[in-house]
Parts: C-alpha cells; structure tokens; sequence
C-alpha cells in the first residue's frame, strides 16, 4: 500500500546548485531521491513546495513523496538526515508525517514566506556572512 509523506526540509544553500534535480550537481531535491533510495530501495520522487535557486538556504521548505516501504515517522525523518550528513550535505529533514493522498506539498501550500536581510553598513559582516546582503 501507498504511503504518502510530508516532509518539512532545513538547508544551507551554500555549495547547492537550488531545489531542482540537476544530473551533474547537487541540489536538495536530487539528494533527498538519492537518500529516499537508500533508505527504501525505492524510485520515489520528491515533490517541493517551490524551487529555489542556487546559493538559497530555507527554514522550512516542504515536500512530499510516496513509497511502498512502510516506515515510522522517525525512521524517516533520521534516516534521510543521517544520509544528507554522511555525504556531508547540509540538509536536515526536520520533521516527517504521513497525508492523505490528495495532499500536494505545492498545490497544498496555503503562504510561503521569505526574508531577505540588507547589512548596510561599511563593515564587512564576518559572523553573517553568506547570509545577508552586504551593501
């Protein structure tokens, strides 16, 4: 029987190459397959709530997937960030539930929220670098 999971992903964007999979780099969506794969030895697809670009970190991104594999919501949740951190990735699936079928991580999704943070100043930000826009 089909399982149907929502998944709440973290990631630190810096080295990843945005949302969608790419056969030559490494985005979250191809690596959450890839660890999908590893943890069920199943074809799932990932579907996101929106794709972001290169370089973009997120809070809280969701997504979605199916598999056959029955699993505990735990197993999930640790089992595909313990992948993500043996290849020194970081993305961290925060929490895992299972939906019912018609739920949809994009067509679901009822607000996205983003923040952008402008350091305007003559200083070059040390701690926040990589984070912030420096002006």
């Amino acid at each position: 029987m089909t399982q149907r999971w929502k998944i709440v992903v973290e990631y630190d964007g810096a080295g990843l190459f945005g949302w969608q999979k790419q056969n030559d780099f490494i985005t979250v969506q191809g690596s959450l397959i890839e660890a999908l794969k590893h943890l069920t030895g199943e074809d799932a697809m990932v579907q996101g709530s929106g794709r972001t670009d290169a370089g973009v970190h997120a809070l809280g991104q969701v997504a979605h997937f199916d598999i056959e594999t029955p699993r505990r919501p735990k197993e999930i949740r640790d089992g595909l960030t313990h992948f993500m951190q043996l290849r020194g990735l970081n993305i961290s699936v925060v929490s895992a539930e299972m939906v019912s079928e018609d739920f949809h991580a994009r067509f679901s999704a009822i607000c996205r929220h983003y923040k952008y943070i402008i350091c305007n100043r003559y200083a070059v930000p040390v701690i926040r670098k990589g984070y912030v826009w420096h002006i």
